[in-house]
C-alpha cells in the first residue's frame, strides 16, 4: 500500500544508544543518526503524518514490524495516541 508522506520520525532507544530516522516526503529523503548497541531490550517511538486513516496506518506499521522481526526481536501492540485537531475536518487525524 503506498500512502503520500508528510513525514515519519522514529527514535529507537536502548538502556545506552540510540538511533533517530527522518524520512520527509520521498525515500531519497531518509537519513539516520545515532548508533545501537547490541541491547536485550529497547523501546520504540514512531511519529508519522500520513494521508491515511489511522486504521490503515496501524496496519501498516504492524505489517512492516512483522516483517522485520527475527527471533531476536519481540514485536508487540502499540501504544496509540490519535488527537483530532480543532477545526479539523473528519479525515484530518494527528497521532
Amino acid at each position: 500500500m503506498r500512502v503520500a508522506i508528510g513525514h515519519v520520525k522514529l527514535i529507537l532507544e536502548s538502556s545506552n544508544s540510540f538511533l533517530i530516522g527522518n524520512l520527509t516526503g520521498t525515500n531519497d529523503t531518509l537519513c539516520f543518526r545515532g548508533q545501537l548497541t547490541p541491547s536485550s531490550e529497547a523501546h520504540l517511538t514512531l511519529n508519522a503524518r500520513v494521508q491515511t486513516s489511522p486504521e490503515q496506518l496501524e496496519q501498516i506499521v504492524n505489517e512492516t514490524l512483522a516483517a522485520s522481526a527475527t527471533d531476536h526481536i519481540n514485536v508487540s501492540a502499540p501504544r496509540k495516541a490519535w488527537r483530532i485537531l480543532p477545526g479539523a475536518s473528519p479525515g484530518m487525524v494527528r497521532g
